[in-house]
């Protein structure tokens, strides 16, 4: 039973790197098996040969398997799981550059929609200073359901007081869920180790090469909030049910992409 389980989670983490259902299926039955023809793959895991050949293919270019010949006579071979990192690198640079699109994405959005004459409500506020992102804050916090990216050392010198913030908003809020996004820094460890003990708040690490160059973003209730870390401090609020859905979308996508 325990191996059992063990094996999903093998084929489930497969996925989230990129690979189909039958793609881990190959690469965990030939790391099983050993060096085989794709035939004697395809039996062993139960599927027909053209659809093995089809996807053993795309595990070579992948960098998984490789193609021995000798003579006529071709076999297959997994590389080691280490080889794994590989697609890693380049889930990491794909999510590298969703994240560093994201805020112009944000402006052009913000400079497009307001134009489409729809009669959907469309309505950008602003705030200023430190006590513009408490208000900011609060209004996310009081929300059922927050995505959230997290510059931690972007925040916690403009705004200090966020995390504390955060962290009771959480224990006074008993409906509130919260999926975050956060950078490596010590300072972000150290926060959802804090939050970690509810179960309704969850958090990924982002890649170490990534830089969010806003101090964090919310994404609920039909908004998106932007806290700003430069010189001129504060935050601003989105209110644009098209814009929300959209922001929402690629936060989820770059959640399935980053590992637990």
């Amino acid at each position: 039973m325990v191996k059992t389980i063990r094996i999903k989670g093998v084929y489930s983490y497969l996925t989230r790197l990129g690979l189909s259902e039958i793609e881990g299926r190959l690469y965990v039955g030939l790391l099983k098996r050993g060096s085989s023809t794709v035939m004697e793959l395809a039996n062993y895991v139960g599927i027909k040969r053209i659809t093995a050949h089809f996807n053993i293919e795309s595990l070579i270019s992948k960098g998984l398997v490789t193609e021995i010949r000798k003579g006529a006579r071709r076999k297959i071979v997994a590389e080691p799981p280490d080889q794994l990192k590989k697609l890693i690198k380049k889930r990491e640079a794909e999510l590298e550059d969703v994240i560093s699109e994201f805020p112009q994405i944000v402006q052009n959005m913000q400079n497009i929609l307001p134009k489409t004459g729809r009669a959907e409500k469309v309505e950008v506020r602003f705030f200023e200073g430190a006590n513009g992102i408490r208000l900011v804050y609060e209004e996310a916090l009081n929300s059922k359901m927050i995505r959230s990216y997290l510059n931690f050392d972007s925040v916690s010198v403009i705004f200090p007081e966020s995390i504390d913030l955060l962290i009771q908003g959480v224990e006074r809020n008993k409906e509130l869920r919260i999926q975050q996004i956060v950078d490596g820094s010590d300072g972000a460890r150290n926060l959802v180790t804090r939050l970690a003990t509810n179960n309704r708040y969850r958090y990924k690490f982002a890649s170490a090469a990534l830089k969010l160059t806003v101090g964090g973003i919310f994404i609920f209730d039909g908004n998106v909030a932007v806290i700003n870390p430069r010189k001129e401090t504060g935050g601003v609020i989105l209110t644009c049910k098209d814009y929300y859905i959209t922001s929402k979308e690629i936060f989820n996508l770059i959640w399935q992409i980053l590992p637990e």
